[in-house]
């Protein structure tokens, strides 16, 4: 039995009710909705499609511009690229061209300037295990600027043995650079 054309007219103004009501649910259309943006994902504005993850990173200098810090995740599983806060210790690195400048790549360290890892952007301040580079007498009492096998210049303390380094070892640098510290070694690091 065919449909009466009464029918087929009341189904597709069903129809259209149904794809103008769908519309309304949009937060862009509803004016009541304070957020403008309320509704939009990163993937052209479709609110039930997830966002898009973060950009894996090992390194800063491997991310793009709009987000230039490769900050740790928080479950400790990986890295991903993230704005750049400006805070010490907040970006990792590899070596100094992973960071912005003021900062330069040296190691994290702990509450007592003990070295735990991993390299991060600090700044190049003279500071326990901040940057020396370019100016190896900026590092005071008891540090030294090293150079590590990346070419990091940051100021450590000189060590004989692990005892002296906390949770730290004592392993070996280049003092070539470090102006009070001649004839120097070992210091400690990760």
């Amino acid at each position: 039995m065919r449909d009466p054309p009464l029918m087929k007219t009341l189904r597709l103004l069903a129809c259209l009710a149904a794809i103008a009501a769908s519309a309304a649910c949009s937060s862009k259309s509803d004016p009541t909705n304070d957020d403008p943006d309320a509704g939009d994902s990163q993937d052209g504005g479709d609110p039930d499609s997830p966002a898009t993850p973060p950009r894996a990173c090992t390194r800063s200098g491997t991310c793009p511009t709009d987000s230039p810090c490769c900050v740790p995740d928080d479950d400790g599983g990986g890295a991903h690229c993230a704005p750049d806060p400006g805070t010490p210790q907040a970006c990792l690195c590899e070596n100094s061209s992973d960071c912005s400048p003021p900062f330069v790549c040296g190691l994290a360290v702990d509450s007592a300037n003990s070295p735990t890892g991993p390299y991060v952007c600090v700044p190049n301040d003279g500071r326990a295990y901040d940057g020396c580079k370019g100016n190896p007498s900026l590092c005071g009492v008891p540090y030294c600027c090293v150079t590590d096998k990346n070419g990091n210049q940051f100021c450590a303390f000189a060590c004989a043995s692990s005892s002296e380094c906390g949770s730290a070892k004592c392993e070996p640098f280049d003092f070539s650079s470090a102006v009070f510290c001649n004839g120097g070694t070992n210091a400690c690091g990760i």
